[in-house]
């Protein structure tokens, strides 16, 4: 638990939670080397590098472990499968890497972490989806697995992470996920867009979230399952729900939400949750249903509607 709290504490530094914005600005990459095509089965390299414009490549980074910090930085790929994983059959742990200022259109991941890999920065970034996949494989703008900890994702764009799958399978597509062995996430000033599931879909604890938006979800905007807190969040025309929670949702705390549509605030799962939303900007919210499912809400003063078809929420000006 000491290990948990302490590394967290590094990872939350910087502008205050809570303060909104307008949009997620990263700052582009910087490039002078000539575009280079490293085939359909290449890569560009195996750690460290900078100011690369890549036509193709399989795996731009396929990652092996280093003992000096992985630095990637100002790099363009315009047709990648995956942007960054660990090197196929190599161990899937990797420390110390940093991420900035990078572009890529990818067929299925842009950033896969794995093993019990951390101290990851990631920022100032543009992923986008090249074409929903018709495979079983679920193509995640940024996806973190296993054990690892200790993540800052911030100041980034992503789009169209989808699947084109049969009417009668569940869609996925993700632009942000984590799972449940994963602790001491951060994710800040990110935009999402187009998902054909959540926008961010985090099962992780200690999650921290911030100035985040999501447009046009398949299904809704934020899935949040165990714990975590966050400041503004930002949820434009879902087609199922603004939030998501379920029985494992256990606490989460969402200081403001902005709702934009006519979808429920917050949809709960089989056997319910609990999540807290202390304030809501619900100006261009147009629907009647805050709450769908059973479960634990409270809702502050600024998140009362005149009408309400669910009556099991609990309203608390606290």
């Amino acid at each position: 638990m000491i290990r948990h709290l302490l590394a967290a504490s590094a990872l939350v530094a910087g502008p205050s939670f809570g303060q909104a914005i307008t949009s997620a600005k990263p700052h582009s990459p910087a490039i002078t080397a000539k575009p280079k095509d490293f085939g359909s089965s290449g890569q560009i390299a195996y750690g460290s590098t900078k100011n690369v414009h890549a036509l193709r490549a399989m795996v731009a980074f396929p990652l092996r472990t280093a003992e000096k910090p992985i630095v990637i930085s100002d790099i363009i790929a315009d047709d990648a499968r995956d942007f960054i994983a660990p090197e196929k059959g190599k161990p899937t742990t990797i420390n110390k890497v940093i991420v900035e200022r990078v572009e890529a259109k990818v067929g299925k991941r842009g950033i896969y972490i794995r093993g019990d890999s951390a101290d990851w920065t990631i920022r100032d970034f543009r992923f986008t989806g090249s074409t929903p996949r018709t495979d079983s494989s679920i193509p995640v703008g940024i996806a973190v697995n296993g054990t690892a900890h200790n993540i800052l994702i911030e100041r980034g764009h992503l789009a169209d992470f989808r699947t084109n799958w049969p009417a009668n399978k569940y869609a996925n597509g993700d632009c942000v996920s984590t799972e449940r062995g994963n602790f001491n996430v951060t994710i800040r000033k990110v935009a999402c867009e187009s998902p054909s599931d959540g926008g961010f879909d985090l099962k992780s604890s200690n999650t921290r979230l911030d100035d985040l938006s999501v447009t046009n979800a398949g299904h809704y905007s934020y899935r949040l399952w165990a714990q975590g807190t966050a400041g503004t969040l930002t949820s434009i025309n879902p087609s199922w729900g603004h939030v998501q929670a379920t029985s494992l949702t256990t606490d989460w705390i969402i200081d403001k939400l902005i709702a934009i549509g006519d979808k429920p605030l917050v949809v709960f799962g089989k056997e319910g949750g609990k999540i807290s939303v202390r304030s809501c900007d619900l100006s261009r919210w147009t629907g009647t249903e805050r709450v769908k499912g059973e479960g634990s809400v409270t809702f502050g003063p600024t998140c009362m509607i005149s009408k309400r078809k669910n009556s099991r929420a609990t309203n608390s000006a606290t």
